[in-house]
C-alpha cells in the first residue's frame, strides 16, 4: 500500500473514532413511548388541525413531566435556533408558490414550542435560569426575549433572582417584551418593596396592554403590599380609559381606607396649591 492509501485508511479510522466519540460524548435525548423527546416537542407546532393539536399536546405534557431536568438541555438549544437568510428565502418563495419545504421549521416556532415545554416543567426548569438570561441578552429576537421573559415566570418564585433582569426588560423597546417582563415579576411574586415602584412607573407606559399589565401586576401584590401605589390608583381613576379607571378603583377598595383617604386629602392640597398658583 502505497502513501496515499495509508493516508486515506488513516484518515476514514479517525472519521470513525471521531463518530464513535460523537456518539458516546453527545447528551443522549430522553426517550418516552419509544419516542425521542424532540419528536414529542413537535406536537407543540401549530397545524391545522386543533383537535389533533390538543390531543398530542396533552401526550407531549408527560413526555416533558418524564423527562424532567433532563428536557431542559434540548429547549435551551431551541431557545437558541436561527433560521439562515437562505433558508427563509426558500422557504418563503415556496409558500409564495403554494409549496412548503419539507423539515424547515422557522425560528419562532421552535421558540413558542421550547416555552411550551418549559411551562410544563415550571420550577423544575430552575437551573435553566441563567442559561435563559443569556439568551434574552443575545437579542436573539423581540420573540424569543418576551419568551425568555414568559419562561422565567413560569418557573415561579425558584426565578427570583432574575428579578433584576425582569426590571432590566422594562426598558426594551418592544411592548411585548415590557408586557411579559411585568407579568412574569407579578408570578415571580417576590420583592415587593423593589418591585411595586417599577411596577408604579410602568403604569405610565405608553403601551395600553403595558399599562393594564402593570395594574393588573399591582393587584397581584394586594392591598398591603402595594400600598406605595395609591397616589397613582388616584390618579387613574381619572383616567379616559374606562378599563383601566375601574381596575384602579377596584384595586383602591382592596387598600387600608385610612391610607387612601390620607392620599386624597393630600393630592386636594397640592391640587389647590396648584390652582393658586394658576390664579
Amino acid at each position: 500500500m502505497g502513501n496515499k492509501g495509508r493516508i486515506l485508511v488513516v484518515g476514514f479510522v479517525l472519521i470513525l473514532l471521531a463518530l464513535f466519540a460523537w456518539q458516546v460524548m453527545r447528551p443522549r435525548e430522553p426517550i418516552y413511548e419509544g419516542k425521542s423527546l424532540s419528536v414529542w416537542l413537535e406536537a407543540y407546532y401549530p397545524t391545522t388541525n386543533q383537535v389533533s393539536d390538543s390531543f398530542e399536546q396533552f401526550k407531549a405534557n408527560g413526555a416533558i413531566k418524564h423527562a424532567g431536568t433532563n428536557a431542559i438541555p434540548i429547549l435551551l438549544k431551541m431557545m437558541r435556533f436561527k433560521n439562515r437568510p437562505l433558508q427563509d428565502n426558500i422557504a418563503f418563495r415556496l409558500k409564495a408558490l403554494g409549496l412548503s419545504r419539507v423539515g424547515y421549521v422557522h425560528s419562532s416556532v421552535k421558540y413558542v414550542a421550547a416555552a411550551m415545554a418549559f411551562k410544563c416543567l415550571g420550577p423544575q426548569a430552575k437551573e435553566a435560569v441563567p442559561e435563559l438570561i443569556k439568551i434574552y441578552d443575545e437579542n436573539l429576537s423581540g420573540l424569543s426575549q418576551s419568551l425568555v421573559a414568559q419562561i422565567l415566570g413560569d418557573i415561579g418564585p425558584a426565578s427570583q433572582e432574575t428579578i433584576p433582569t425582569l426590571i432590566r426588560m422594562l426598558k426594551n423597546p418592544s411592548a411585548s417584551v415590557r408586557n411579559s417582563a411585568i407579568v412574569a415579576l407579578a408570578r415571580i411574586h417576590q420583592e415587593p418593596e423593589t418591585v411595586v415602584p417599577v411596577l408604579i412607573k410602568a403604569v405610565d407606559d405608553p403601551d395600553r396592554m403595558v399599562r393594564h399589565a402593570a395594574v393588573g401586576a399591582l393587584e397581584s401584590f394586594g392591598g398591603r403590599r402595594a400600598k406605595a401605589a395609591i397616589p397613582k390608583l388616584l390618579e387613574l381613576r381619572k383616567s379616559d380609559d374606562s378599563t383601566l379607571s375601574d381596575r384602579a378603583e377596584r384595586l383602591l377598595r382592596k387598600m387600608d381606607p385610612a391610607a387612601v383617604r390620607e392620599a386624597e386629602t393630600k393630592m386636594d392640597k397640592s391640587n389647590l396649591k396648584a390652582a393658586d398658583v394658576d390664579h
